[in-house]
């Protein structure tokens, strides 16, 4: 006898009714969301007090340019930003004075910045070696994430060399090119290095700069860019630590109670103002204030006599550089190596890029 054995069968409905979500749920996500929105917004306005407060700090006072000179030839052409902001550019050659090229924007003489901050003037002077091109590449890639800058670049030669004015076009910093070199009367006397470079740069200033802040930065040297927007609150000469250097290792200010009293340096030799070269900035009415003040010749005392002749004392000087407590700009120097010659190469390898290369290293 069998027993009956039941089955039951599940059949797949294939229109199943909407999965509802419970109430509850769905007001804990509304919830959620406002909760995220209010978070934006609380972001947002943050964001724009830092910004804003930030800019107060870095701008005290406006910049400004002189009318330059009538140039002989003119020549323009646009470059825009990552933000699509459009500037047009003049690169101005005198063929009569080849020692000067300038570069500079119009409609917008600070570009990609804040209009209200002085523009910093860095004077460089360079001269023709091995390690040129390799120290003025580095500084530059440095300058160039730093808004609201002029570059002075001032070779020791006769002329503009065609290497360099080339590096600088590349950049599209604003810049000036000069060339000076020492008179012949100088020819044989041993000056400090540089002096007639500067020279020509603060003559430069005079002529077409207003407003903004001078600082002297040599092609070998290593600069953090904070340095640059701090140079920029220079109401009349601020000073700053300068790394690596002499047997200390270090120069600097000494500041008591937000004050300079006096510097430690290395090389003191009865200095007033015992700095380096990379270690002050000049607000540039300080300079139109003393039209006389110059770069002087004797050697090791260039930046106390240049100084000197701004008539200062040491209360006039502001510490920078969270109170000279930071360094901030290295004098470094690149290691000398040989220079490339012609007569290094073979006649086998006469038809292939070494030819090229040296000549465009040896320009």
């Amino acid at each position: 006898m069998r027993k009956a054995v039941a089955s039951r069968e599940y059949q797949v409905d294939p229109h199943p009714p909407p999965h509802t979500i419970p109430a509850t749920v769905t007001q804990a996500w509304h919830e959620v969301m406002r909760v995220m929105v209010v978070v934006e917004a609380l972001l947002l306005v943050a964001g724009m007090h830092w910004l804003v407060s930030c800019r107060a700090r870095c701008a005290p006072g406006r910049g400004g340019m002189m009318e330059e000179e009538p140039m002989a030839r003119y020549y323009v052409a646009s470059k825009a930003t990552d933000h699509s902001t459009l500037w047009t550019l003049a690169i101005k050659r005198c063929p009569d004075r080849p020692h000067i090229q300038h570069r500079d924007y119009k409609d917008n003489p600070l570009p990609v910045t804040d209009s209200s901050w002085p523009p910093v003037y860095l004077v460089t002077p360079t001269y023709r070696r091995t390690a040129q091109m390799a120290d003025l590449t580095r500084l530059a890639q440095t300058l160039m994430l730093v808004p609201g800058l002029h570059w002075v670049v001032v070779e020791d030669a006769e002329v503009r060399s065609e290497a360099v004015a080339e590096l600088l076009d590349r950049t599209g910093l604003r810049y000036t090119h000069l060339a000076a070199t020492k008179p012949p009367n100088f020819k044989k006397k041993f000056l400090g290095r540089g002096v007639f470079n500067r020279r020509e740069g603060l003559r430069w200033l005079r002529q077409h700069a207003t407003e903004g802040v001078l600082y002297f930065a040599d092609d070998d040297n290593t600069y953090d860019v904070r340095i640059f927007h701090e140079i920029r609150r220079t109401q009349r000469v601020s000073v700053f630590p300068v790394g690596m250097i002499l047997q200390l290792g270090i120069s600097s200010p000494v500041v008591r109670n937000g004050k300079v009293v006096k510097f430690h340096d290395g090389f003191q030799a009865g200095r007033k103002f015992a700095l380096d070269m990379a270690g002050f900035a000049v607000n540039l009415r300080v300079l139109h204030a003393n039209p006389q003040a110059t770069m002087p010749e004797r050697l090791t005392f260039l930046e106390d006599g240049f100084l000197k002749q701004l008539h200062l004392e040491l209360e006039d000087l502001e510490p920078l550089a969270s109170g000279c407590t930071e360094v901030l700009v290295w004098h470094t120097r690149t290691q000398s190596s040989p220079t490339p010659l012609l007569e290094n190469l073979s006649k086998e390898d006469m038809d292939t890029n070494l030819i090229t290369l040296y000549r465009n290293m040896l320009r």
